[in-house]
This record gives structure tokens, sequence and C-alpha cells, in this order.
């Protein structure tokens, strides 16, 4: 059968050479034959022969076992041949005849690269195959007894139209699309010539996300008619998060918390507040009571698309507050003197609460106007004690004695509690002090406290 079929590879050399218009230069190496009676080759006994057809010059191929057209094939064969044919173009491989062994003692392989093409381990078959690249292997391996007349094969080259080289995009920033990606490089065949055109996306408004960087693939269309599709993947950083920054506030003293900023705004991400720059930060504003200049610090935490923002600061202030006023009444004249009432304890108490503080705030004796004033607050206004004190420890004059921070807090314990201070209690006081505290802080911390709602009682005074 393989001497009848040399009579019909010159024709078919001549039909393939109209697919691929190659001048036949030099044959190179493990082709045999001629352009007359058709060229061949034969698979080795073993190792990998090459034929690139696109230097030899030959686009129709015969393809033989080591028996060559008219013999039988050798034992103990192991060996591949690979055909390559030039860029652009496929190989069809068609088989003429195929008598093996059989039982799979003797086995025919087809490879593209590493895939499988086709595998033949019976005695008879057919090969019907076209690959997707431009190059073949094909392999044939014998035992160590019995032949056959073997195998007859046609490799013939096929220009076709192909990406083979996709082109590179340049990353893009999240919230732009496919079309402001550039693409470079790449490579397409028409009928087996490289040919120039551009590479363009075939839907370019698309917005593709962070999670699509490198991942997802999206499609390129190159500009030829047919028109070539192929997918490429791009890199998608991460945008900046648009920031309207918080404002620090400017606040009265209320004794009560008061929020230190209005807050701000993080398009793209989550704005968080710390009085810490190293502290734990969370989206609730900061507040404060304190009189005192605060640093409010905050950071934007970007989403799946978006940069963080590094901690910032805003400065917030609480005023000190403002002392109760010391008025000066106009006198009037006294009226006669009516018979003298029966004694008011409660006012003779009250009396004494305001005489204690003049002698011991202010280090004088009462003045009559003053101490009138201030009783008339606690008789008859119903302020507490803690604010009478408070008016005491925030006038003029006794912010002018410059009290050390130990002679302020013996002042308190005399105050507030009628006694000397205990040894750790002051420790702590004067500690807080040295360490930030206002001493506005710590007058609270002495008029909140159980021993002077007990100091007050005696002298009928409301804390």
């Amino acid at each position: 059968m393989k001497r009848n079929l040399l009579k019909v590879m010159a024709s078919l050399a001549v039909t393939a050479s109209l697919v691929m218009s190659i001048a036949i230069s030099a044959i190179a190496d493990g082709i045999q034959g001629d352009e007359e009676t058709g060229y061949y080759a034969l698979v080795p006994s073993s190792g990998t022969d090459t034929i690139n057809l696109s230097s030899d010059g030959v686009s129709t191929l015969r393809i033989y076992d080591g028996g060559g057209p008219n013999g039988s094939y050798n034992n103990n064969w192991n060996g591949t041949l690979e055909i390559i044919a030039p860029i652009g173009y496929q190989i069809r491989l068609n088989s003429n005849s195929i008598n093996l062994e059989g039982n799979e003692y003797d086995k025919l392989y087809v490879y593209e690269g590493d895939t499988q093409l086709c595998y033949l381990g019976s005695s008879t078959g057919t090969i019907d195959l076209t690959t997707n690249g431009n190059t073949m292997r094909i392999k044939f391996i014998t035992d160590y007894s019995v032949t056959d007349s073997g195998f007859d094969l046609t490799a013939t080259i096929i220009p076709y139209t192909v990406i083979t080289t996709t082109p590179s995009a340049s990353a893009i920033t999240y919230g732009q699309t496919l079309a402001d990606s550039t693409l470079t490089g790449g490579e397409a065949y028409v009928n087996g010539v490289l040919t120039e055109g551009e590479f363009t996306w075939s839907d370019g408004s698309v917005v593709p996300s962070v999670a699509d960087s490198d991942v997802t693939e999206y499609e390129v269309t190159f500009d030829e008619s047919p028109a070539l599709t192929c997918n490429v993947t791009l890199t998608v950083n991460k945008a900046d998060c648009t920031v309207t920054p918080p404002t620090g506030n400017t606040l009265a003293y209320t004794e009560a918390d008061q929020q230190l900023i209005v807050a701000g705004s993080a398009e793209g991400g989550t704005m968080l507040y710390s009085l810490s720059e190293d502290g734990e930060f969370s989206e609730e504003i900061p507040v404060a009571a304190d009189p005192g200049t605060y640093t409010v610090y905050y950071e934007v935490v970007g989403d799946e698309n978006h940069n963080d923002v590094a901690p910032q600061s805003v400065t917030a202030t609480i005023a000190e507050p403002e002392p109760a006023p010391v008025p000066v009444p106009t006198p009037t004249p006294a009226p006669a003197a009516p018979a003298a009432p029966a004694p008011d304890v409660r006012a003779m108490n009250i009396n004494n609460f305001v005489e204690r503080l003049y002698v011991i705030a202010l280090d004088r004796t009462y003045d009559t106007i003053g101490r009138d004033y201030w009783i008339d607050q606690l008789l008859n206004q119903g302020n507490s004690g803690a604010y009478v004190a408070r008016g005491f420890f925030f006038s003029q004059e006794f912010l002018g004695r410059d009290l050390s921070d130990e002679e302020f807090v013996t002042i308190l314990y005399s105050v507030f509690f009628d006694r000397t201070p205990d040894a750790e209690g002051f420790a702590n006081w004067t500690s807080a002090l040295a360490n930030g505290a206002s001493r506005a802080q710590v007058i609270d911390g002495f008029a909140y406290s159980t021993e002077w709602t007990s100091t007050c009682a005696r002298f009928d005074v409301n804390p």
C-alpha cells in the first residue's frame, strides 16, 4: 500500500504548495525525497528530530515509521518527530494507512505541546486532526517483538487567522473605564501573514473593580476583517477617597459633655475619630466636659476600592467657666428696727457657711455686701453650696492669691470636708494636677463627693 501511495505524493505536494506560497530552498536534515516524488520524514528510533517547515520550504510532508515508505518498523523503538510550521499556520495531520501490532504493544501518539491530540494502540485506526498552533509532536513506541507495516501519515501546513501575542494593558485606577487603559504590543496573523492593526477594548465603557485586578479577563478586538478577539487582564489600583475634614468646635463651658467637632465625611471609606493618635479609632464623635484645648484625630479606612487616609488632626476648645460676679448692691436706708424676731436657725447656719468661705478661701473676714449676696443665693435663690463655693474659687480675688497645687488642695479639704487632708487623698489630687488635670476638674471631684454632702447638711445647705 505504501508503494501505491508514493504515486500520489507529488500531486499532494503541488496542491499544498498552493495553500502556502513558499519557495523551496534548502532541505533541512531529516527530510528525504524530492520535489518530484514528494518529501517525507521518519520518526527516529530514539530522541527527537525536528522538522521546520518554514525554513525548509516544504508545505506537505509524508511521515513514516522507521521502516520508511516500503518496509516494516523495528522493535524497541521510542522516538519523536517534532514538526514546526511558520507562525500564523496550523498543521493538519491525516492518516493514509495504519497497521500496528495491536493490543497496545506498539503505540502511536500525537501531541501539541503537552496536550495529547491522538493515541492509537490498536492494530488499525485513522487520524484526521488540526493543531490550534504551529507545532506538533509524533511519538512512536514499539515493544521487543512482532512488527507490522506501520503508518503512513500526511502533514500539511495551513495558513489561518489568529492573534499570536496578546497585547498588554496599562494599569488604571478604580473609577476609570477600560478605555482609559492603553493596549500595547500584541501580534496578529491574517491568513498566515503578520498584519499591522490596532487592538482596542471591545467594550471600553466597563468600569472594573479592584477585585477584578489581574483576575478578570476582558475582550480585546483586533481591527482587521474578520475581527479577531482575545482576552486580556489588567491591574486596577485603588483610588483615593474624597475627604471632607471635620472642623473643631469652640465651646463655652457647660459642665456637660459636648461634641468637640463637626463630623467630616469620606466618599469611598469610613471616617473614624480618636483623642489619641495611637489610640482606638471609632465612628463616634469625641466629647468632653472640662475646659481646655483638645486635639481630635481622624482617619479614613477605605473600602475595597479605595485607599486608607492616614491620621490627621483638628483642634477644639472648651473655654474656662466665667466666675460668678460679686455684685455691689445699692444700699437702702435701713427701716426702723422691728421687734427682734425669733432667731432663724437655718439662716444662722447659712450665714456661718458663707462666713467660713471668706475666712478659708479668701483668707479674710467677710464684707457685709458680699456676704449678704451669697446668703441670698442660698437662702432665697435656691442655688447650691457647690455653686457658691465655685463663685469664691473662680473669683479674681482667689485667683490672685496664686496658690501652689499643694496649698490649693489643702484649702479644698478645709472648705469641702471641714478637715485637714489625709495623706493618700492629698497625694492623689496633687498628682492629678501635676499630670494635667485642671483645677476646675479637681473642684468638681470634691463637689460631687459624699463627704461634701455631709458638710453641707451641717449648715442646712443643698450640696
